[in-house]
């Protein structure tokens, strides 16, 4: 892969199945076993907007065609850099974090047509969008995308935690409410951790006490605490999923603590 600007991230994600790299704004998921490319994105604000099309239809101006709205956000925004991507095998998606505070949640076709085929059965009127040939989708699907105040500086998957329901079905989050439910730990360049859904990525609620960057968050071994630590030479640890309630901090550091690293 050859970088095609000045502005260029490579970056690595690994899973059983793939290997995914993100080169600038394009993320490319080759086969583990073979090398073999299989699927390319690329995040040049497009794909948002073929997504916000999809999910309101009849909301689309009459004169404002896709294609040309397309073109302009290209012109006028520059090219955008994938800065983080995380693959969450419960749900077999990836998650991707660009520089411009923009997440997008891409997830397996199969599962994307499962999950439309749900949605179709309650609706009386089904778009023709939905009932495109499956044939044509893309290995991964753009799932779900969230745009976020503030730039996004560090991620990671939550341990999987117990969720009682009496049903099956989702809620209005777009996540599942039944069996065991994982979450996406987000931090910004404020000190604001955020706990995500997956897979719709709506933030369940924030957490504050970070005083500068946050530079690098990670779950303990057992799942019940979260490690954060940030640029003013601290770590905090948390509870988990409470994550406002703070069980300590850990003092004595003279330099900014960039990484943290959990061990049985």
């Amino acid at each position: 892969l050859q970088p095609n600007s000045e502005r260029f991230m490579s970056l690595l994600s690994l899973s059983k199945q793939y290997i995914a790299v993100a080169a600038g704004h394009t993320l490319n998921v080759f086969c583990r076993n073979t090398a073999k490319l299989l699927f390319t994105h690329e995040c040049d604000g497009t794909d948002v907007i073929k997504l916000q099309l999809q999910q309101n239809p009849k909301k689309q101006s009459s004169d404002a065609h896709p294609q040309i709205a397309a073109e302009d956000s290209k012109e006028e925004k520059p090219s955008t850099v994938i800065t983080h991507i995380v693959y969450a095998a419960k749900y077999d998606c990836f998650i991707i974090v660009t520089d411009n505070k923009q997440m997008r949640l891409l997830i397996h076709r199969n599962l994307f047509i499962e999950k439309r085929a749900k949605q179709n059965n309650g609706n009386d009127e089904v778009d023709d969008v939905s009932m495109s040939d499956d044939s044509d989708l893309p290995l991964y699907v753009l799932f779900a995308h969230r745009k976020m105040d503030k730039k996004i500086s560090t991620m990671c998957l939550s341990s999987l935690v117990d969720k009682p329901s009496t049903s099956t079905s989702t809620d209005d989050t777009g996540t599942d409410t039944c069996t065991q439910s994982q979450y996406l730990i987000t931090a910004d360049k404020f000190g604001v951790i955020y706990l995500h859904h997956l897979p719709s990525l709506a933030i369940k609620h924030d957490s504050h006490g970070h005083l500068c960057i946050i530079t690098h968050i990670a779950m303990d071994v057992s799942g019940k605490y979260v490690i954060s630590c940030d640029k003013d030479f601290k770590i905090r640890i948390s509870r988990f999923p409470k994550m406002f309630i703070i069980d300590g901090f850990c003092f004595g550091h003279t330099q900014a603590v960039t990484k943290c690293v959990t061990m049985q």
